[in-house]
């Protein structure tokens, strides 16, 4: 008797979290038509599918936008268009660099590019950090971008730490972070923050370095022209 009051108690606590995981899909504000937009990656945890087209509608926030991806997984504005071999502008970042909730014409990277006529390549998207844009660009370089923009926000401090990505529905959708060894002792608060912000000084040392080696040669071409017509004007 006794062992079938605990199956069926059990039973009640398995579909109370089956129904409450449930609601949770269900309250999803997106209804995805087309494509499925991710791929798993052994190393970020997911990236952008490769030459993908599919349309997102958010109803309760009134949003409904177009997803296209070439083959280097970049954000572009047609199905089939690929990205140049080389290009001038390069974007890394989350969803606010990707151009949640806009065309792809629309996002910034897009409109720099038409302004600068220059070629380009958005390779950020939804609900990466400061480690998985890094990683995107590592892969990159051989675009030889001159300018690289990461878009930062304040809540890539927390991603960078987090095993799990924001904002994709109920489950944890794995991703790449930076690991602390759970072999040391608990730290103080005082300790916990300073280790916090040496952990993060790595990673973002290493993107600041990798951005500053992009466009070293760029630089060096406008000194030099800079010094040219320096020294035209004290000739002339």
């Amino acid at each position: 008797m006794r062992r079938s009051l605990l199956l069926g108690a059990c039973a009640l606590l398995l579909a109370g979290y089956a129904y409450a995981r449930a609601r949770a899909f269900r309250d999803l504000d997106l209804v995805l038509e087309g494509d499925f937009p991710i791929e798993a990656d052994p190393e970020i945890g997911f990236v952008p599918a490769r030459n993908a087209a599919s349309l997102r509608r958010h109803p309760r926030a009134g949003l409904a936008y177009h997803v296209f991806t070439s083959d280097r997984r970049a954000r572009v504005s047609r199905r089939g268009e690929r990205t140049a071999p080389e290009v001038s502008l390069l974007t890394v970042g989350d969803s606010f660099s990707w151009g949640h909730g806009v065309e792809n014409e629309d996002t910034y990277t897009a409109r720099l590019a038409r302004r600068w006529g220059v070629p380009a390549a958005n390779l950020a998207f939804s609900a990466y950090g400061t480690v998985q844009s890094l990683q995107m660009l590592q892969r990159s370089l051989d675009l030889r971008p001159r300018v690289v923009v990461y878009g930062f926000i304040a809540d890539h401090m927390k991603r960078n730490i987090s095993p799990c990505a924001p904002a994709y529905g109920p489950l944890c959708l794995p991703f790449s972070y930076v690991g602390i060894d759970e072999r040391t002792a608990l730290p103080t608060k005082e300790q916990g923050i300073s280790m916090l912000m040496g952990v993060m000084k790595a990673p973002i040392g290493k993107f600041v370095s990798t951005l500053n080696e992009v466009p070293s040669k760029f630089v060096r071409t406008v000194k030099a022209v800079a010094d040219q017509k320096q020294a035209q004007a004290k000739a002339a």
